[in-house]
């Protein structure tokens, strides 16, 4: 059996996170159960494990009264465990999505378990059920049969509509701390008697993401080589060559800092070349800059110099290119397009509202196109262009450019990575002088989607910042 699966938590105890084990202790210890629950957070950190913990605690046969702990040795916990409880009913949301599946499951939930105390249905990804899914589940929330206990999952909480998160009760399970990281690494080379040299239990920490699923995985894939049932700093190299990892990023970043393109190009082609996974390299490079910038605040002196707007623009670049990684067929393209941006121009990189923002404004007089500037600016216009013609406020709303457009998609990122994702699918096509702006879009769920309150008071907030004036938005559904 795989590690991360042999060594999933069967109890509250073994739960890494504190907090979600506080959470689960306290709701346990309570003399009624809440009728439905949502856990919420990143992958890799147990939601579906403390599902099933919670569902063998409620229902264990064995449980004294006061104890929160399941026994693990009942019949009840026993079939959990295995899967095999009829009366716990897993589904996932990403493949049973539709309104017919709800609907299906609310006759279902009238029945009385077969022989549980409760009957649980373990709902997984729920964010991915459809908005006439998402309905026919809320009236069932609204109105749950005694018998029955629902637990929502959901890596993105931000597609689960308000209505049935005023419903559940709410665990989030937050990034670990290092504490807790390390915790479950140990559980694992503690459960396997492995032993490991100094650095090791670190390095597997950085190289996981923080995701207890995946630290698993990289001891399980390190234990196949391991020595004496000892994992040595050697062995890490040989597998995932760390130590070439942080010499080429050192070299890049120095690359990067010189505006030296081509140097740049060959470190990644060395990476490219030994195989190594340019996710780790991404993350790396981001650990690295994050350094830098921290060093640079605290006045601290680094080898490579680079101003602090530099690595800001540079950390948010990376970023985007990480967020890539999943969609591209060649890996190390997204952070070859980075590199190869920074080293023409970094000044074309979208920018915040304290950053400058260009915006071409047309005049009509000899149909000229002529710059003007938000800010000032201490590059002036190249000879061959028409002088600059002061303009006021409402002349630079009636005109639109890029580069604001593209800066808007940038700081609504900020706030919210899938409202920006909808957001570059549409199209701004008109800002009225009293600070209306139209968007259009031809995908339905798109104008749902940006009229939605929530997305629109992102999206107005972060536009009236970059402009100086009241901004408020309208979509329209075009052929």
């Amino acid at each position: 059996m795989v590690f991360y699966r042999k060594y999933r938590p069967q109890k509250i105890e073994d739960l890494d996170i504190a907090s979600v084990r506080t959470r689960l202790t306290s709701i346990l210890s309570s003399k009624e159960i809440p009728h439905a629950f949502l856990f919420t957070g990143p992958k890799g950190l147990g939601k579906t494990s403390s599902a099933r913990i919670l569902a063998k605690a409620i229902n264990c046969e064995k449980k004294k009264a006061g104890d929160v702990e399941p026994c693990n040795a009942c019949d009840m916990c026993t079939s959990i465990t295995q899967g095999s409880n009829i009366d716990v009913i897993e589904i996932d949301a990403a493949s049973n999505r539709g309104i017919d599946e709800i609907r299906e499951l609310r006759e279902r939930v009238k029945y009385a378990p077969a022989n549980a105390q409760k009957k649980i249905y373990i709902i997984d990804e729920v964010h991915m059920l459809t908005n006439e899914a998402f309905n026919a589940l809320l009236k069932t929330l609204e109105e749950p049969p005694e018998h029955v206990i629902f637990i929502l999952c959901t890596t993105e909480l931000d597609k689960v509509p308000d209505t049935i998160i005023s419903r559940s009760f709410q665990v989030e399970f937050s990034f670990p701390t290092k504490d807790e990281a390390f915790r479950s690494i140990e559980r694992v080379l503690r459960g396997e008697g492995l032993a490991t040299e100094d650095g090791v239990v670190e390095a597997i920490y950085k190289r996981s993401n923080a995701s207890f699923r995946d630290a698993a995985k990289i001891v399980e894939e390190l234990s196949l080589s391991a020595k004496n049932n000892v994992i040595t700093n050697a062995e890490l190299e040989e597998i995932f060559s760390t130590s070439s990892i942080k010499s080429g990023i050192e070299k890049l970043v120095k690359c990067l800092s010189q505006k030296d393109t081509k140097g740049a190009f060959e470190v990644l082609e060395v990476f490219g070349n030994k195989g190594i996974d340019f996710k780790v390299v991404t993350e790396e490079l981001l650990e690295h800059l994050r350094v830098l910038l921290l060093n640079s605040v605290k006045g601290v002196q680094s080898p490579v110099e680079m101003s602090i707007e530099d690595l800001e623009i540079l950390i948010r670049e990376v970023s985007e290119s990480y967020r890539r990684l999943k969609y591209t067929p060649i890996e190390s393209f997204p952070l070859e397009l980075v590199v190869a941006k920074w080293g023409m121009n970094n000044n074309n990189i979208p920018v915040k509202k304290e950053e400058k923002i260009e915006v071409k404004v047309e005049v009509k007089k000899e149909e000229a196109v002529v710059p003007h500037v938000i800010e000032e600016q201490k590059e002036s216009v190249k000879e061959e262009k028409k002088p600059e013609t002061a303009v006021n406020d409402d002349a630079l709303f009636s005109s639109l450019d890029k580069n604001f457009y593209d800066a808007l998609v940038a700081a609504v990122k900020q706030d919210n990575h899938s409202i920006a994702g909808v957001l570059r699918g549409s199209k701004l096509v008109s800002l009225s002088d009293d600070g209306v702006a139209l968007f259009c879009t031809k995908f339905k769920f798109h104008k749902d989607k940006l009229s939605e309150n929530k997305t629109r008071d992102i999206i107005e907030k972060r536009a009236s910042e970059l402009l100086n004036k009241k901004i408020s938005i309208q979509v329209e559904l075009v052929e």
